[in-house]
């Protein structure tokens, strides 16, 4: 990812700076490709029940689970405040690798017990069937997809990000790309 800064650097406005394509710094993470693996699946099952002529529940049950990426080269790293890796004896201190005490493959534990009950009403209030009022409530379990996870970050220090300030000379004119580019 690269990312191309515009403040006021060579003509005193950012907007002319950007119009010009000459940055005041540019952000460049190193070429690192994560190959994450991970899975998501999910099992339901819901029965409906009447109770009543006019009333019927709605009861049921879902299961979540979601493993956290793994990396095929296990460089997802975390973070714990003075702890010295005995993976990476190299790596800096509160940097915690796979197969140091307490640290999961993908960086935090799978969690088998994510069990979400549903349940919910119908009821026919005249009797009529023209008119109904419904009602429902559950426990609800969130998945996490591709980006929210940062995989690059998660990656040091197997990755860097290099910024090179104060670039903003007119002998860089060449410099004409805007924003943050991934790839």
């Amino acid at each position: 990812m690269a990312c191309f800064t515009f403040n006021n650097g060579a003509t005193k406005n950012a907007l002319a700076d950007f119009l010009i394509g000459i940055p005041s710094a540019v952000t460049q993470d190193a070429p690192v490709t994560g190959y994450t693996n991970s899975w998501y699946t999910a099992l339901f099952a819901q029965d409906d029940f009447r109770i009543h002529p006019r009333l019927t529940l709605n009861l049921g049950l879902r299961w979540d689970v979601q493993t956290a990426p793994t990396d095929p080269y296990n460089r997802v790293v975390n973070y714990s405040p003075g702890f010295k890796s005995t993976v990476n004896a190299s790596a800096p201190v509160g940097a915690k690798f796979y197969g140091d005490p307490n640290v999961e493959r993908g960086g935090i534990p799978t969690s088998f017990t994510h069990f979400s009950p549903r349940a919910g009403f119908a009821w026919d209030p005249n009797g009529d069937g023209k008119t109904s009022v419904r009602g429902a409530i559950g426990v609800f379990y969130g998945s996490i997809s591709g980006n929210e996870w940062n995989t690059m970050t998660n990656f040091q220090p197997f990755s860097t990000r290099l910024t090179f300030s104060n670039i903003n000379q007119k002998t860089n004119a060449a410099w004409s790309a805007v924003g943050c580019f991934v790839g």
